[in-house]
């Protein structure tokens, strides 16, 4: 067993696998005062928080022995789904779905609802970003994937996982100006070496949940 240490109580959903490699999001999402939820008296989701302040890391760690390898320190965001992520010579490429806030949070507990304001922030969403870390250097970037729609649950060719991949998949939100629920009414196919993004938008009333390769 391997105990990494973290600075917050925080909501880790999800990991990047990129081959000889393991990355940790440490994002600033989590619960201040847990009794609340340990005692009955709330639910998980009302006591989850983002707050920026607490700061963000990405923790590096071997595949093979889960060795701490570095900490990264991160612009604070939200990355609960990760897409594919790779090795290139001394950096980690890594695809992730990118919140700037934890509206998320409301969106989901109303998903099918009409009346969800067709806002910027309702419409941004979940962004498709590729991060870019350095193993031994202090190499850190982050990108977000050009003319692509708020996305959720990437999805690629598993065979490649840990390899680099041309093509991902997700759900997305698409703008409906005559109304009805937005949330994960298409989905989108990226081409990662031509940036090229097909889009396919459901009928009315339809939507999507996590896509299966």
């Amino acid at each position: 067993k391997v105990a990494l240490p973290i600075h917050i109580f925080g909501f880790i959903h999800d990991f990047s696998f990129a081959g000889d490699y393991l990355v940790y999001w440490i994002h600033p999402l989590g619960i201040k005062n847990p009794i609340p939820f340990l005692m009955g008296k709330s639910t998980f989701n009302d006591c989850v928080r983002y707050q920026p302040r607490w700061g963000m890391q990405a923790i590096i760690v071997r595949a093979d022995t889960l060795a701490e390898v570095k900490r990264v320190k991160l612009d604070p965001c939200i990355i609960v789904h990760t897409a594919n992520a790779w090795q290139e010579g001394d950096q980690l490429i890594l695809d992730v779905i990118r919140y700037e806030h934890f509206k998320v949070n409301d969106w989901l507990s109303n998903v099918l609802s009409d009346h969800i304001d067709f806002d910027d922030d309702v419409l941004s969403g979940g962004q498709l970003y590729r991060y870019r870390l350095g193993l031994t250097s202090n190499l850190y970037s982050a990108e977000k994937i050009k003319n692509t729609l708020a996305a959720e649950f990437p999805q690629w060719d598993l065979r490649f996982s840990g390899q680099k991949n041309r093509y991902s998949y997700h759900v997305s939100t698409q703008d409906r100006k005559y109304g009805g629920s937005v949330y994960f009414n298409s989905f989108q196919k990226i081409d990662h070496q031509d940036r090229k993004v097909t889009t396919k938008t459901l009928p009315e009333g339809e939507f999507l949940s996590e896509v299966i390769f």
